[in-house]
């Protein structure tokens, strides 16, 4: 049996996000998310991140929503079929998008569970 050591809960999301250097100068590249939780996502990439790498990443969580702009590092890369997969940890996200995050899981999960 594993242990879970993720602080927040994740859930699976595919969004559409953009990918800028740390100071939010140039844009790196696109990508999709994988899943997010409060404290981070995964990210298939359409470029290789290096590892400890600080990014700015700007998405939104529904079409109507602003977007969210939140620096992350990435954790772990991975290189797969279907390209460039990262885990991307959340940094200086700062409490009001936190809450814009962990609200947006709540609702998914309680539509999904009925918790």
């Amino acid at each position: 049996m594993s242990i879970n050591r993720r602080k927040f809960e994740r859930i699976p999301l595919i969004l559409k996000l953009e990918v800028y250097d740390k100071k939010s100068t140039g844009r790196v590249c696109t990508g999709v998310t994988s899943n997010i939780s409060a404290g981070g996502l995964g990210l298939q990439a359409h470029a290789e991140l290096k590892k400890d790498e600080i990014y700015t990443l700007i998405f939104s969580l529904s079409a109507d929503s602003k977007p969210i702009r939140v620096k992350g590092k990435v954790c772990w890369t991975y290189s797969s079929d279907i390209g460039p997969l990262h885990g991307i940890e959340f940094i200086k996200l700062g409490l009001f998008n936190r809450f814009k995050i962990k609200r947006f899981i709540n609702k998914a999960l309680f539509a999904e569970h009925g918790k």
